[in-house]
């Protein structure tokens, strides 16, 4: 099976599936109420698809998160335990594997790169729609 082929029908199951929850809005730049450069839920977003390329596993048991406590705007949870939350504050963007997928089974070799092919366009395209000056060795 050629890549091309296997790219249309990657991304014909992405269409239909999204293996991949995103809760919250990954265009939102918040801090203390004004816009942030930096941009914590690309950051988030770039930290996610790092993990995705090198330990993919970790999504059946981890999810990504960003919070937001009272005045401080958002803050990056990085990699949290599924079911497990900040101490103060709460989650208001979140990447994580839709629960069906949460099985060694369902969390294939080929979902895996389509998912990261997902978050590697939502981080190229905010990235350049925001104009956002992020470090990229930041979150390595």
């Amino acid at each position: 099976m050629s890549e091309k082929i296997l790219c249309e029908e990657c991304k014909k199951e992405l269409a239909e599936e999204k293996y991949l929850k995103i809760d919250g809005n990954p265009n939102a730049i918040v801090h203390g109420g004004e816009l942030d450069k930096r941009g914590v839920r690309q950051g988030l977003i770039f930290e996610a698809l790092n993990v995705l390329q090198k330990d993919p596993n970790r999504f059946l048991t981890h999810y990504f998160g960003v919070k937001n406590y009272d005045r401080f705007g958002d803050q990056s949870e990085g990699c949290i335990q599924i079911g497990f939350g900040p101490k103060h504050g709460s989650i208001v963007f979140k990447i994580g594997l839709k629960e069906k997928f949460r099985s060694p089974e369902a969390w294939t070799p080929d979902r895996q790169r389509i998912a990261a092919d997902y978050l590697a366009s939502i981080f190229a395209n905010n990235v350049s729609e925001h104009g956002l000056q992020i470090n990229l060795l930041d979150y390595l």
